[in-house]
Formats: C-alpha cells, structure tokens, sequence
C-alpha cells in the first residue's frame, strides 16, 4: 500500500466536519421491549406486538394532496418520470398504511379524532378507516355507522383525560382520575376514605390538597400568602422599607400599576439608585410622599 500524506488540516477538517460538527449521546437502554413511536416508512422491516395508527381523518391522513403551484403534475410529467405527483403521493400514503399494519403482530389499533381543536368542528373519518373495516369484517360500513360505533366507545374528554371505567386506564394518572371522577357527585357519607390510597401514593399530594383547599376559605390563610408574618419574617421585610433603602421611580411605577410587579421585581438591589447620600435620603422621602 502506498503511503498517505502529507494531509493537511482542510483535509482533515473536510473528512470529519461531520462527526466533530454534531454530538450524539448513545442510547443507554434498548429501544426493544418499549413504546417505539415513528412515520410508518421506519417501521418497515419491523414488527411488534401492538401497532396504534391514530389520525385516520380527512385532510390528516390522508393529507390534502395539491399540484405546486410552479410545476404542475402535466409538466412533471413531460420534464421526468422521477419528479413525484400527485398519484406517487397517494400511493405513498397507502403503502405507508399497508406497512403499518403489517408491522402487527399480534394486535392493531386505529383511530380517528372526532373534533378539531383548533376550530372546534367535528372531524369527518378518512376513506382509510372504511377500509379497514372492510379488510377485518368483509364489507364496506358507511361513515354514518362508524361515527355511530365511535360515540359507543368510552370516551375521553380534554377537562378530565380518564375513561368511565378505572379498569380501562393505561396508566396510574388514567386510574386516579377515573377513581375520583366516580366520587365528585357521590353522597360523602359512602366515599370516606375512598381515593385515601392517594396520599400513601405521593408524599406531595396531601401537602397540595391541603394548600388549595385552603385557597377556598373565607379567611386568608398562609396558601395566599404572606398573611399575619413572624418576628422573622418582619425582620427580612424591614431593610426594604422606604426609610432603610431607596427606590427609583420606575418602581414606584411599577407599585402604582402593579404592586406584585413591584415586588417580583423588587429585591436587595432592585430599584435602587445611584448618588450622594442626600440625595437618596431626598428621594427616599419624595418616596414616602408619593406613596401616601
């Protein structure tokens, strides 16, 4: 083999700017054995026990194919055979749909959501969806009888993400969610001590129930804030006082608009200003005056 070099440092830098350009962490624990969540094209060649294909809605999946607006499919077509239209686009999306399901093995789940968040219309089933159903039961339903088996199933709902059944629960949140969901309009005197477990569960829990059920007295209580302080906590207010320190006016403009801007903002140096020292001890007092 002949010898290599003399290289020189673009050289160098040419054949590793790719490596030395970017940092990648190794994966400390196999992605086999836990949720892979991928595009359909990166599943091929794979299989799993449970595939989930959720968005089988209109303008989702499929999308919403149009020509570009420059080149259209005609034109793509007379230039190359290589330049994607719209009909590898929708062969595309099928091909996606056929790797997915069969990347199952044992079980595959699909879905559609029935309402747009964004504009808070009801969401139309995908064709897709139909054809699934004809694949596993050998006729084609209408969209009328699959928005009919959608609204039987046990819904969720985005003010109280659990279903009906706590037994139906993929997780401990669904579980505990669905768990008081069934004690909100029960009689008190039958749920006692039913979601106690909650407690033991989280350290943390019991301390949060307490501070914002505090929140709901008729009193002011600690959970609103500083209310009725200690010796201590005077003492730490004191060296704020305008006779102990001075404030810009700013601040005071922050006071008048806003006294918990002015606090948030407000701390060993905020809002001081710079000077001789009669001249803060004037403004200190044009500060008294302004707040009175």
């Amino acid at each position: 083999m002949a010898p290599v070099g003399p290289v020189g440092l673009d050289e160098v830098r040419l054949v590793l700017n790719d490596r030395l350009g970017r940092l990648e962490a190794p994966r400390r624990v196999r992605r086999y054995g836990a949720v892979f969540v991928a595009p359909p094209n990166r599943a091929r060649g794979m299989e799993f026990d449970v595939v989930i294909v959720p968005g089988l809605a209109e303008r989702m999946f499929p999308r919403k194919l149009t020509e570009d607006p420059i080149l259209s499919d005609a034109a793509r077509a007379r230039l190359s055979p290589y330049l994607a239209r719209n009909e590898q686009r929708v062969g595309a999306e099928r091909l996606a749909l056929r790797i997915a399901a069969g990347a199952a093995r044992e079980r595959a789940m699909f879905s559609y959501p029935r309402v747009d968040l964004d504009q808070g219309r009801p969401r139309v089933p995908s064709f897709y969806a139909l054809e699934v159903l004809r694949a596993a039961e050998g006729r084609l339903p209408g969209f009328d009888e699959l928005a009919t088996r959608a609204s039987s199933q046990p819904t969720t709902r985005l003010s109280w993400p659990a279903p009906a059944n706590p037994g139906d629960a993929i997780d401990d949140a669904e579980f505990d969610l669905a768990v008081l969901e069934k004690l909100v309009d029960a009689d008190p005197q039958t749920t006692i001590g039913a979601a106690n477990y909650l407690l033991s569960a989280n350290v943390h829990l019991g301390r949060a129930l307490r501070a914002r059920a505090r929140r709901w007295l008729r009193r002011w209580t600690q959970s609103d804030g500083l209310v009725d302080p200690d010796a201590a906590a005077l003492a730490a207010l004191g060296k704020h006082q305008l006779s102990k320190r001075s404030y810009s006016p700013t601040a005071l403009q922050h006071f008048a608009a806003c006294p918990y801007r002015f606090f948030s903002a407000s701390g060993p140096s905020a809002g001081a200003t710079r000077g001789t020292r009669g001249d803060r001890d004037a403004r200190s007092a044009h500060a008294r005056r302004a707040v009175r």
